[in-house]
Order: C-alpha cells, then sequence, then structure tokens
C-alpha cells in the first residue's frame, strides 16, 4: 500500500492499521495517488476495509490504482473512493488482461454484469502498464479504446513488437494519419463533432478526446 507516492514499512501490523486510518480519516485529506493492494495480508486488508466501512469513510483522490479483477475485496475497495474527485484509473497486468477488461467494459451494463464496481468509479481517464505488446493483442486494445464509452485519456505502456504493422492494422478502423506526423491517427467519434487523437511510441500507444477544431 501505498500514498502519495510514500511507502512505509512495517512489522507490527497494528501500528499500520493505526497510522493508515489515522492519514484516511483526516476530514481535510485530498490525496494525488493512492494504491491499496490486495495481495497484502488477508487478515490485516479485511480489518483495514472493514474500519474504514464502518467509519464510513469516502478517500478523496485523484489517482487510483485499481485491479483487473472481481474479487469481493475489490470490489469494497472501490467503494471507499470518493467518485466524483477521481481524475485518472491505473492498472498493471498482462496484455491478455487489458484486452478481458476492455471487453467486458465496452458491454452494455445491462447485458454484461461484469465490473459494476469499476462502472461506478466513472473512469474517463486509464492507463495500463505490462510487459510486452504484441501485435494482434495491441491491435485489439486500440480496437477496444475506439469503443469505450465516452474515453477521454488512456496510455497503454508496454513494449510494441511490432510498431510499423501495428499503425498499418488500425487503418482498419477507420483511422487516417495526421498530415504532419505517421505516428498519429485521428478517428472521428460517431455522433459527436469529437475526435480521438492515437499516437504510437515503441514503447506503447495513447488515445485521446480532441474537440474537432474549427
Amino acid at each position: 500500500m501505498f500514498i502519495d507516492g510514500g511507502t512505509r514499512y512495517y512489522v507490527e501490523k497494528n501500528r499500520a492499521l493505526s497510522d493508515f486510518l489515522s492519514i484516511l480519516t483526516d476530514p481535510d485529506l485530498k490525496l494525488y495517488n493512492i494504491q491499496i493492494d490486495s495481495h497484502l495480508d488477508k487478515q490485516f486488508l479485511e480489518r483495514f476495509v472493514l474500519k474504514l466501512e464502518s467509519l464510513k469513510i469516502k478517500i478523496h483522490v485523484e489517482n487510483v490504482h485499481l485491479e483487473m479483477e472481481e474479487t469481493e475485496i475489490q470490489k469494497r475497495i472501490a467503494a471507499l473512493y470518493q467518485v466524483e474527485t477521481i481524475e485518472k484509473a491505473h492498472f498493471k497486468g498482462s496484455q491478455f488482461q487489458i484486452i478481458q477488461f476492455l471487453d467486458e467494459m465496452i458491454k452494455n451494463q445491462a447485458e454484461n454484469p461484469k465490473f459494476q464496481h469499476l462502472r461506478k468509479l466513472k473512469i474517463l481517464k486509464m492507463e495500463f502498464q505490462c510487459d510486452s505488446l504484441f501485435l494482434r493483442e495491441s491491435t485489439k486494445i486500440v480496437q477496444y479504446l475506439l469503443r469505450f464509452p465516452d474515453l477521454k485519456y488512456c496510455r497503454v505502456t508496454g513494449k510494441v513488437t511490432s510498431f510499423k504493422k501495428l499503425k498499418e492494422r488500425i487503418e482498419q478502423f477507420g483511422v487516417r494519419r495526421a498530415d504532419n506526423n505517421p505516428d498519429i491517427f485521428h478517428y472521428p467519434i460517431p455522433k459527436s463533432a469529437d475526435f480521438l487523437k492515437i499516437q504510437i511510441f515503441k514503447n506503447g500507444f495513447e488515445v485521446e478526446r480532441n474537440p474537432k477544431s474549427t
């Protein structure tokens, strides 16, 4: 667990619990960054989450580090955050986890009940981190991001194994190369005057919503 980039190491669990609760229960607290890792000691994590739930704490934070899983503890952790203060969500996993996650998230809620705890956070800006991005998987991720409802920004970081071919592949989705940069593409958003700008790097890619210039 870390808060605003600071990491503390404890031997005594009760001391750790007391310290974190004293920080998070401050009524004037406004965090930039927080990560509550579900791989922490299960008993400690259960006590920590249960205490925050009992106090009806809602954490004011701009950047949250979440997991692409639908475990019960993840649902409870997500419910601790103030929805209106979240600017961006950060995820870490494999390219295959990213594909599966995005596939579930772009489906209609009525058709797919999965990840309701994350849908409630109304995430419009995301960052994903993985080790490698193969051509087939990179293409699929871009395709899903173009269909992600109301997406404002997403960066996927990982070593792109087929940099040139990826740029060729995504053109099948109706994107067009920018006139002034062969690594930038534009995708017109259906039923909107805005467009998505897609930029391909050797270590990943970005998709960002932009207003149409007049």
